[in-house]
């Protein structure tokens, strides 16, 4: 349940899902707490807010 973001090599955003601040936080969000984070598969957005982005060698793995 642990999850880590890498951008350029270095690590910016690190959870783990299911914790007492986890659910807080998905709480006071603007994402139903029933429904978030509870599919076991789906697809990935990858979104922007407006100002030109590229993605490339985007990697998805399990934790082990």
């Amino acid at each position: 349940n642990h999850v880590e973001h890498w951008l350029n090599g270095q690590l910016t955003v690190q959870y783990d899902y299911y914790t007492d601040e986890w659910k807080d936080l998905v709480r006071v969000s603007k994402f139903d707490p029933a429904l978030y984070a509870r599919s076991p598969s789906g697809s990935i957005g990858l979104q922007d807010h407006g100002h030109d982005v590229r993605y490339r060698n985007i990697k998805i793995r399990p934790h082990i």
